[in-house]
């Protein structure tokens, strides 16, 4: 079967797709539905699919048929009108039958959105305008790391009386008309508002009080905090024995070299993806008329969305509560996040295209390794379709493979 087949070009990196089977087609269509649907016909004194055919048909709805002939219809047409043209379709086809009968020719319009296809300018040439930052490491940097491992190998131990900086605290803390969220932290690190810390210090187990302070916005806020633990924190001497207590570090002197190894990397790693992100921003900007898929837009501000509102969920805050105390509406905080989102897309985009372009493709076999390797750090995820992991996992390490190259660009 060979239907005549047309795409057209829409605005908004859509197209519309004309196709039309002849009517022998057609009709082979409704030939093949009607004899799948015959098995099926149960007549009283025959076995299913066994009574004379000419009683049979008598049984079947064919309306019904005709429907069922159509819709294989359209998902061959427009299978075959996707390959042909290498249309990269995303989201889901909007289907308008134009014509259906019997012995006559079935046509039908798809309107459907694809990725859209745009020229790179030079971008070896704008990778090469970009500077990087200096990789610097501070001394503060490595004791704020030092710092940190004491927190994590710090020992609670029971105290009596009120509260001291320094000491952790567990809260029962209210904001407003808000659902009470339990919290704990070592006071006077600025985990709260230093409004709110400076009434905690003082307090004793039990203790209950009410505070009126401000927001960093100066919106006034009303807050009530039980205090229900306090205890001493113990924190361990930076030393050798330390160091060793940590890991297989000989001294404090080797522990203090591997932090700043790690620091090294990590801000080396952010600033490589900073330059990346300058190249792909001022590469998307140089494109002529990249139009992005309103359905991208909206399927990235839905994702957005709803992982903050996870982040707020979490901290007992409903999104209408935060609508209302941030005044805002649903709509307006699409369009508040539209640009945003739009520019993400673009630099996206941007880094796929380079990534045709530049060839990048990963192995099966170095695929295969990389997915044993996270199922066997990562049990839980062998539970999950190993086609989808397998497909995650690959665009992932094109990717990074794809920054990697962009980043030997810059100079």
């Amino acid at each position: 079967m060979e239907p005549k087949i047309t795409v057209t070009k829409q605005p908004k990196s859509k197209v519309e797709i004309e196709v039309e089977f002849s009517a022998q087609d057609f009709n082979s269509f409704i030939d093949h539905v009607t004899e799948e649907s015959l098995k099926e016909v149960e007549i009283k004194g025959f076995r299913k699919g066994t009574a004379p055919k000419e009683l049979a048909l008598a049984q079947l709805d064919q309306q019904a048929i005709m429907e069922h002939a159509a819709e294989h219809a359209v998902e061959q047409g427009y299978r075959k009108a996707v390959v042909d043209n290498k249309l990269e379709v995303i989201g889901q086809p909007q289907v308008d039958v134009q014509k259906i009968a019997k012995d006559n020719p079935f046509a039908f319009k798809i309107t459907v959105d694809v990725l859209p296809k745009f020229e790179l300018p030079d971008y070896k040439a704008i990778a090469k305008t970009v500077k990087k930052k200096e990789l610097e490491i501070k001394e503060e940097e490595i004791q704020d790391s030092l710092k940190w491992l004491q927190n994590t190998m710090a020992k609670l131990e029971d105290k009596t009386g009120k509260a001291q900086k320094g000491d952790w605290v567990e809260i029962m803390l209210t904001i407003n008309d808000n659902k009470p969220n339990r919290d704990a932290f070592i006071l006077g690190k600025g985990r709260l508002l230093p409004a709110l810390e400076e009434k905690i210090e003082g307090m004793e187990p039990g203790q209950e009080i009410e505070v009126d302070f401000e927001f960093p916005d100066k919106k006034p806020g009303h807050a009530k905090i039980a205090l229900t633990q306090v205890k001493l924190v113990q924190m361990p001497e930076l030393s050798d024995e330390f160091a060793k207590t940590v890991g297989s570090f000989e001294n404090l002197e080797a522990l203090k070299q591997a932090l700043t190894n790690d620091l090294k990397a990590s801000k080396g790693n952010q600033i490589t993806q900073e330059a990346v992100d300058q190249v792909l921003e001022k590469t998307a900007n140089q494109v002529k008329d990249l139009q992005v898929p309103d359905v991208l837009i909206e399927r990235e501000i839905e994702e957005t969305i709803k992982d903050f509102q996870k982040r707020i969920t979490d901290q007992n805050i409903t999104m209408e509560e935060y609508l209302a105390q941030t005044k805002q509406t649903m709509d307006g905080l699409h369009s508040q996040l539209k640009p945003g989102v739009e520019k993400k897309i673009k630099e996206y985009l941007v880094l796929q295209e380079i990534k045709k372009q530049e060839e990048i493709q990963i192995g099966e076999d170095e695929l295969n390794a990389e997915v044993n390797k996270i199922t066997q750090n990562y049990p839980d995820l062998a539970k999950v379709d190993l086609g989808n992991l397998l497909e995650y996992t690959k665009e992932r390490m094109e990717n990074q493979r794809t920054i990697e190259r962009i980043d030997s660009f810059i100079q």
